[in-house]
């Protein structure tokens, strides 16, 4: 116990260490150079409609010092004006063919690690967490551009006040950000824009994609959404859960009725904003599953396939129960789950 619990202190001092270690990165990197002329970005197509989003709301302060290697990057502020400084970093693609190569925008939002730590240093950036080139990195076939958004989380600061709630300005800033990049990197208007949302960003992902589809000169520019475990509208999608277990084997019908009846309740407390109690009711909705729907040590935050007699035969334990007692799996799955 003694040298788990040092394992977790030593992991959670790196982790400091090297987000400390950035952040002193890129505060030393910052310069003086704010563009508030956008070169014409408000008005890509010459429409004359740039006012739709805000002309003069934002200006870019891109940073630039000695870099981390020999892979190109762009790190830079956009400054909304009476907000605060988002922050964002971009790779253009290693492939040779930039302007028509997708360009990826990686969105966290409140969940989770910010991507320009996450996303990019810890999952598919150009350089790994110990800052060696990573093989196989997204940027051998796609552009990135990591924005810790919505304004306070990652490297983005707030002007004042709290961290938004409201999707709307979120979107807003969003477009902002967007703008800022093209400003400095016009070459990309056209190459297909993909915009990725894990957790709550994939509610900044599929807004964000809305508003420029409804603004004439950017609606060129998103060719697709993904979403990845999102969290649109997660008390909603809590009442599928017991339809979830039964699909992939976890519990039986009758686990199926109280799944869905305690996924009803918190449903219609988060409706009618008694958010302590949903929360709390959340809280115990893993205890819930294993004591009182029939499934067996089922940890709902790793539910990754269906248990099948296949799917439990790479346990040799498993192997060996099948052997001697078939007729214990037909007759009583939950000893199924117990060894898988």
């Amino acid at each position: 116990m003694a040298k788990r619990t040092n394992i977790i202190i030593a992991s959670v001092i790196g982790a400091l260490v090297i987000g400390a270690g950035l952040g002193i990165l890129i505060w030393w990197l910052v310069t003086d150079k704010a563009m508030t002329d956008d070169g014409g970005i408000d008005d890509i197509d010459g429409s004359g409609d740039g006012a739709d989003i805000g002309d003069n709301e934002y200006d870019v302060t891109e940073l630039s010092g000695d870099g981390l290697g020999d892979i190109p990057y762009t790190a830079a502020y956009t400054n909304i004006r009476g907000a605060g400084n988002m922050f964002w970093w971009f790779y253009p693609t290693t492939s040779p063919r930039r302007s028509t190569t997708p360009l990826i925008v990686w969105l966290d939002g409140v969940t989770g690690v910010p991507p320009s730590l996450l996303a990019n240093f810890g999952m598919f950036g150009p350089y790994d967490i110990n800052m060696n080139v990573r093989n196989e990195s997204w940027v051998e076939q796609y552009s990135l551009l990591f924005i810790d958004s919505p304004l306070g989380t990652g490297y983005s600061t707030l002007e004042d006040g709290n961290i938004s709630t409201n999707l709307d300005q979120m979107t807003n800033h969003l477009i902002y950000t967007l703008k800022s990049f093209y400003s400095l990197h016009k070459e990309y208007l056209y190459a297909p824009l993909y915009i990725f949302g894990q957790g709550h960003g994939a509610q900044q992902a599929v807004s964000l994609a809305a508003k420029l589809k409804d603004i004439d000169h950017l609606a060129h520019l998103p060719t697709g959404v993904v979403i990845g475990n999102g969290i649109i509208s997660p008390a909603l999608a809590l009442t599928k859960l017991g339809f979830y277990l039964e699909e992939l084997g976890y519990i039986d019908g009758n686990g199926r009725s109280a799944v869905e009846n305690i996924s009803n309740i918190i449903n219609k407390a988060v409706n009618e904003e008694r958010f302590g109690e949903a929360f709390d009711r959340l809280l115990s909705l893993g205890k819930f599953v294993n004591e009182n729907a029939g499934a067996v040590a089922v940890n709902l935050g790793h539910i990754v396939e269906k248990l099948t007699q296949e799917s439990l035969q790479g346990n040799v334990f498993t192997k060996l129960f099948f052997i001697k007692f078939p007729v214990i799996f037909t007759y009583v799955p939950c000893f199924n789950l117990w060894f898988s």
